[in-house]
């Protein structure tokens, strides 16, 4: 057993692996811009964190239409993947104290206008922010709030306050967000494998086989780095939001030209058709789907996750050069 031989193939098929995982996410990142899942999920999170039934008001829903969140609106249909802490907290102490001054609007019969009263319009924003929090009474949304206003002195500490619970919050949304991506990212990896042919069993045997192909991707493996996969996680939230769609593409044709130039049997040609038509066809249908299936499953767990498997494999590899070489003399 040629033990460089197996990791150099070992190395060379993850290169494979995270180049066709940039291209799932680029295309899986695609989809989400017309399905707005991401959008979707971050809105339905902050609605059902902030809705209080008690007093028949969602601040999730009123919070979407202040000025702040409203900047980050690409359409009027197309709403924020990714609110910052800061922006969220802003936004929500406004939200909440707009909506207070306008429950305590008083009319003068004699003008038929409507004003704030002086009391309230001369407090100070934590004045009005504690006051709105009271008549919450013992709403879960009040007791949320309650524990945001409890330790704080003026307005700017409540808002560090629910920046840090905000935080917390969304890692829990990534969490959710990740666990369902995951499972789509299994049905996108499945098409981008049968639309490229990409059957991880033949792509194995064929690197394993071919020493020019195999050295190739080593070479392309070896100078892959942390930043070409930075907005290609599962788990990012903002990064790959602020790509054009252009530019998406255009990474989906470069990693694609970039796996072809190698001479692996990627894409479709007359010849793939004869050989699945010939012999056993239901047999030979049956292993190609198989091996799409292990390639699905393979992208699913994402580029980074793919990285740090290289990056074990390059540091196995120089090891087992170096202890070669010390043997050696």
């Amino acid at each position: 057993m040629n033990i460089p031989i197996i990791i150099e193939t070992a190395l060379a098929v993850v290169t494979v692996i995270i180049l066709l995982s940039i291209i799932t996410s680029a295309v899986f990142e695609l989809i989400g811009r017309y399905t707005r899942n991401r959008s979707k999920l971050l809105r339905e999170a902050i609605g059902q964190a902030l809705h209080d039934p008690a007093l028949n008001k969602n601040y999730g829903e009123l919070l979407y239409n202040h000025p702040q969140l409203k900047a980050l609106h690409r359409t009027s249909v197309d709403k924020p993947s990714y609110v910052d802490p800061d922006t969220f907290a802003s936004a929500l102490t406004d939200t909440i104290i707009d909506q207070y001054e306008t429950e305590n609007l008083r009319c003068d019969k004699e003008t038929n206008t409507y004003s704030i009263p002086a009391t309230i319009e001369a407090a100070s924003a934590i004045q009005k922010l504690e006051s709105a929090v009271k008549e919450m009474k013992f709403t879960e949304v009040g007791t949320l709030l309650k524990s945001f206003t409890a330790s704080a002195d003026n307005i700017n500490e409540v808002k560090a306050n629910i920046s840090g619970w905000y935080e917390n919050f969304m890692d829990r949304v990534t969490g959710w967000y990740t666990r369902d991506t995951q499972k789509r990212l299994v049905l996108v990896g499945f098409l981008v494998a049968a639309a490229l042919n990409v059957d991880l069993i033949n792509i194995t045997s064929q690197i394993y086989k071919d020493a020019e192909i195999r050295e190739e991707l080593v070479t392309i493996g070896m100078a892959l780095e942390v930043g070409d996969l930075a907005c290609d996680s599962i788990n990012t939230s903002q990064c790959d939001s602020l790509k054009t769609d252009k530019e998406l593409v255009k990474k989906i044709n470069d990693k694609y030209k970039q796996l072809s130039k190698t001479g692996l049997s990627i894409g479709w040609s007359k010849a793939d058709f004869k050989t699945l038509n010939a012999g056993g066809i239901i047999g030979n249908y049956l292993r190609l789907l198989f091996g799409w299936l292990l390639t699905a499953i393979a992208l699913s767990r994402g580029a980074p996750f793919w990285f740090n498997v290289l990056s074990s494999l390059i540091n196995l590899r120089s090891s087992g050069k170096v202890k070669k070489k010390t043997n050696s003399q």
